[in-house]
């Protein structure tokens, strides 16, 4: 069955394979826009760990560095915590995170980029965490 889509659409679309545990019930790879994958990241990094009672390692604990300093060690440690959310949980098919990096953009501001690796590339989404 073949399924003409609009011109706009096929050059947004990636093919990925987002959700492991719906796999066995798709028969082929799925065309993900990618705002989906946006949305999935931002998902996990802006859940608590421990929010979802059957799945408590699921989020990051972002909120513990909320009124600490933005130093060199402060700004690893988030990158290593989001580094292994996403490698535990974003790792679905073809997806997978690359390169996470927080660097101090202002006072109270925090600029998070994540490279994650596609089908068709690499796509790098920034995220602003802000106190």
């Amino acid at each position: 069955m073949n399924i003409d889509l609009p011109e706009t659409v096929l050059r947004r679309a990636r093919v990925v394979d987002l959700n492991r545990f719906y796999k066995r019930n798709v028969s082929s790879a799925q065309a993900v826009d990618i705002e989906a994958i946006n949305y999935q990241i931002l998902n996990i990094i802006e859940t608590v760990k421990g929010t979802y009672p059957f799945e408590p390692t699921f989020g990051v604990n972002l909120e513990k560095y909320l009124f600490r300093l933005a130093s060199a060690g402060t700004l690893y440690e988030i990158e290593s915590e989001v580094t292994s959310a996403l490698n535990q949980w974003l790792r679905y098919g073809s997806v997978k995170p690359r390169n996470v990096k927080a660097s101090q953009t202002g006072i109270n501001e925090v600029t998070l980029s994540v490279a994650v690796d596609l089908l068709g590339g690499t796509e790098t989404f920034a995220y602003r965490l802000a106190a």
